[in-house]
């Protein structure tokens, strides 16, 4: 029997690592990494997607607005980018994620695209836990229309779904999609080591 041995370019491992470091609250690394790929390869939304998520968990509202729109020029969708944009300088950040959220829902009406984790974590930074919640459950109940969305499967973890993590549905939603429940924000000691 033969090995088969895959190839991965600097750039796909980098990316491969950028999401980990992202998903346990390492911001700055995730950007370090992910900044010069996105110059590099400007085609890929993921890594503008990546970047708008990192920003937005630093606070740095601004960038990620910027990010997100060149995520969204980048899927084909210069309008809803414009959008954003004219959201965003008219009346700020959380105009701007209700915008990125409406833009979404109606993506997801006319089966254009399916991103119901990504549509939780914009409600989340609205504090609307009510929509997060909804949404996750959506993600879950219909995964099969999910596999492009890379949020679903790390919601345990993710720093971005912290403040549900103190909300009793999140251990329903956790059993649901059957995960332990236990200690639902708890990073194994030995991954946070390797981390850092």
């Amino acid at each position: 029997m033969r090995a088969i041995t895959t190839r991965l370019s600097s750039h796909e491992i980098k990316d491969h690592i950028s999401w980990p470091l992202l998903r346990h609250g390492q911001c700055d690394r995730a950007i370090e990494l992910v900044r010069p790929l996105a110059e590099a390869h400007p085609g890929w939304g993921g890594y503008y997607l990546l970047l708008s998520i990192a920003y937005a968990q630093k606070g740095m509202q601004t960038a990620s607005v910027q990010e997100l729109e060149k995520f969204v020029r980048s899927c084909g969708l210069p309008e809803t980018a414009t959008r954003i944009d004219r959201a965003f300088a008219n009346s700020g950040w959380k105009s701007a994620l209700l915008q990125w959220a409406k833009e979404l829902e109606r993506l997801m009406t006319t089966k254009q695209a399916y991103y119901p984790d990504i549509l939780a974590q914009v409600y989340v930074q609205l504090g609307d836990k009510d929509q997060a919640f909804y949404w996750l459950e959506q993600g879950n109940e219909h995964r099969h229309l999910a596999i492009a969305d890379p949020v679903l499967q790390f919601v345990k973890i993710d720093p971005s779904f912290a403040p549900l993590h103190s909300d009793p549905r999140f251990k329903v939603l956790l059993r649901h999609m059957g995960l332990p429940t236990a200690s639902a924000s708890h990073t194994p000691r030995r991954l946070r080591t390797k981390l850092r």
